[in-house]
């Protein structure tokens, strides 16, 4: 982080009006913990371009895991609304990770679904979406939703552990065995072929 913090240091004294580098010491400073200074930083950003999606994104994921996630979707919501953002789905994604964060399902499926409109590969939203569905006792629809990922050529070891509990639930043996087998043989060291050991399915 030093080093990173030197580098977009000596970017603003090139440019001390570089909206980026201050985008850019906000998500540092966010990950050092440094609250205080990840605000100051991203709010400097904003001030410089108010219309740079990027750092709204990262500003909104920012507050949602600070538990403010009102001002979260908001963030997310401006950063979606700017045509020229490339990659729409990424603040859609992490608006309905911070819906679900405060227990509103709707607003969740709302976001994710949207983000499969623009990205109608996102594997991440089908899981987040599937695990909406789970987490809420709507096996069936959870199942519906975990197939298609985990009819990938490499689905994810946390596909694969969604898609065992789901199948454990609904007693579905056969299918449960499969994507347990499925799970140790690709991922044998992964933490979700522990947790499935000890009985991990919630």
């Amino acid at each position: 982080y030093d080093v990173a913090l030197e580098e977009l240091n000596n970017a603003l004294r090139e440019d001390p009006s570089y909206a980026p580098a201050f985008g850019m010491l906000g998500l540092v400073y966010s990950e050092l913990r440094d609250d205080a200074q990840a605000e100051r930083h991203f709010q400097r950003a904003i001030d410089l371009n108010q219309q740079d999606p990027k750092v709204r994104n990262n500003y909104g994921w920012f507050l949602c895991q600070r538990g403010r996630e009102p001002q979260a979707l908001g963030q997310f919501e401006l950063a979606v609304r700017n045509p020229f953002y490339r990659t729409p789905d990424m603040a859609l994604i992490n608006a309905g990770r911070c819906a679900a964060k405060i227990g509103d399902r709707k607003g969740a499926e709302a976001y994710l679904q949207q983000a499969l409109t623009v990205a109608p590969a996102s594997v991440t939203a089908q899981y987040l979406l599937t695990e909406l569905a789970y987490k809420a006792g709507d096996l069936q629809l959870a199942r519906t939703r975990v197939r298609p990922i985990a009819a990938r050529t490499a689905p994810g070891p946390e596909a694969l552990l969604l898609a065992i509990c789901i199948e454990r639930k609904l007693g579905n043996m056969p299918d449960e065995a499969s994507y347990l087998f499925q799970l140790r043989q690709r991922y044998p060291n992964a933490k979700e072929v522990k947790l499935i050991a000890s009985g991990g399915c919630q």
